[in-house]
């Protein structure tokens, strides 16, 4: 089918916005606002995610988990991403399955129906921020070695090693 591809400007943004969203992240934190850090680190996962699919949308098309209709990528749900990474093998479903539901429910926190019906007169505190950077940090992590990988493989290939 072809996933859509994002334009250099696109691309460009999304690497900004991943730096912005660490950032505020970081802020959150300091401020206690550990609600509003989970969403900015949940939106920083998804920044990941997509220009992820980009780099590699022919292994992410190969997985059979896209989404059948042929919506741009920048309309992917947080749940498409983190689907087709794992189907990929991008995030190890056995490592990464719980923890990214985890991280993708918290961050879908900022829906008041979501919060109110997941998490009822709950707060979201200090350890519930800190485990969703954890989460994030790991896929990052993750994400950079399939990237690395790629490029040995690549360079290998072309006798660059």
């Amino acid at each position: 089918m072809g996933l859509t591809k994002l334009t250099e400007q696109q691309q460009k943004e999304f690497q900004r916005l991943s730096r912005i969203y660490w950032r505020e992240a970081r802020k959150c934190e300091s401020a206690k606002a550990y609600l509003a850090g989970c969403v900015m680190i949940g939106s920083y996962l998804e920044t990941l995610l997509i220009t992820m699919m980009d780099c590699y949308s022919e292994e992410a098309d190969g997985t059979g988990k896209a989404p059948k209709d042929t919506k741009p990528l920048t309309r992917w749900t947080l749940e498409e991403l983190l689907t087709v990474a794992m189907a990929a093998g991008w995030l190890p479903e056995n490592k990464f399955g719980p923890h990214v539901e985890f991280a993708r429910k918290i961050r879908n926190f900022v829906h008041p129906g979501r919060y109110g019906m997941e998490h009822p007169r709950g707060r979201i505190t200090h350890k519930w921020f800190e485990t969703q950077f954890e989460i994030a940090s790991a896929c990052r992590g993750w994400l950079a070695h399939h990237n690395n990988e790629s490029l040995f493989k690549l360079m290998k290939d072309d006798g660059l090693l």
